[in-house]
């Protein structure tokens, strides 16, 4: 679930649940200025190349990706380059990719292919705001993608950038569609759908009392309602504070069934991004602190310049508390081997 707060000028902190029916052993990266990339489809496949503009923080899950081989190439996973899932960058652009069965991507992509797992990095990496982030859509092509499990996953696409503006794209009947009404996203169906349903409830257009199950309707309606009611405040804690009691009321707890298919769906973490503050709050759905990211402190180690390594950031590390831009280690060490 995504959520930010409140509209109709969505303000500068965004926050999401990762909801998934197993861990996927999640770390937080830190990638540089100049990172040459490329969309993850191997050589002469088409895939689009770029190199990295601006430095983020991405949470990811390619520790659990590196052990599996990518059916686009025919090698394992990169570590560095495949998985973001979420992320801020350092001119305030917050992207998060959540789950839509509903997606339907293109049959082909005859030039710029990106993969979905590198759907994160290819907007954190290339654009500074919502807007550029539309345009910088047009020249590339999102890509399916299996791993060794043999799964390819419907994925869709919410960012906000400092200035309050938010985006959600959906890939339906193999063509994108760009939303700029909501900056609110859950699951299935498709965003039209969560609207046109979400009119039903009391305080947004219906008389329905609002829903308290874990389904995704349920969790778009509430955050729709919630994030309406959210305070504004100038300072960035309290922002931050106010959007983690509205993300906090549809995270899942461990054991609790999802109404439609009776199987488990737990949240495993829950981020904010503060994008005027410049700061990545991250806490462990089983763990007891939530900690951040100053981006503004890794600008000044020098941990975004060109040619600086990727870092890595194990969030299971129980010692982990208040400001860690100091704990991130060189993704060459040990640490994706825990």
């Amino acid at each position: 679930s995504v959520a930010c707060g409140p509209p109709p000028h969505f303000s500068q902190v965004s926050a999401r649940t990762m909801d998934w029916d197993f861990p996927l052993n999640d770390t937080l990266l830190v990638t540089p200025v100049g990172q040459a990339m490329n969309g993850g489809l191997g050589s002469n496949r088409g895939s689009h190349q770029w190199t990295s503009r601006y430095g983020s923080v991405v949470a990811s899950v390619g520790a659990w990706l590196e052990k599996q081989v990518s059916s686009r190439t025919g090698e394992l996973f990169d570590l560095e380059r495949d998985g973001a899932t979420d992320g801020l960058n350092e001119r305030g652009l917050a992207v998060h990719l959540l789950e839509l069965e509903a997606t339907e991507y293109p049959g082909a992509c005859g030039a710029g292919g990106v993969t979905y797992y590198r759907w994160v990095r290819y907007l954190l990496d290339t654009c500074a705001t919502v807007n550029e982030a539309i345009v910088a859509m047009k020249d590339i092509c999102i890509a399916a993608v299996r791993g060794s499990d043999g799964m390819d996953h419907g994925l869709h696409v919410a960012l906000e950038d400092v200035s309050g503006d938010a985006a959600i794209f959906e890939i339906i009947n193999g063509s994108l569609r760009v939303h700029r009404d909501a900056a609110v996203l859950t699951n299935d169906p498709p965003l039209p759908a969560q609207l046109d349903n979400a009119k039903r409830y009391a305080g947004l257009g219906g008389d329905l009392p609002l829903p308290g199950d874990v389904d995704s309707r349920s969790r778009f309606v509430r955050l729709s309602y919630l994030s309406r009611h959210m305070p504004t405040s100038a300072s960035g804690g309290n922002m931050v504070a106010y959007i983690r009691g509205v993300i906090g009321n549809v995270a899942v707890p461990q054991g609790v069934p999802d109404p439609e298919d009776g199987h488990a769906w737990p949240t495993w973490w829950t981020s904010v991004a503060d994008l005027e503050g410049l700061s990545y709050h991250f806490a462990l759905a089983t763990g007891a602190n939530m900690f951040r990211v100053d981006l503004r402190a890794l600008s000044r180690e020098e941990k975004f310049r060109e040619g600086a390594s990727v870092l890595m950031l194990d969030p299971r590390d129980e010692s982990l508390a208040g400001e860690v831009s100091a704990w991130f280690v060189p993704v060459s060490s040990e640490l994706h081997l825990i």
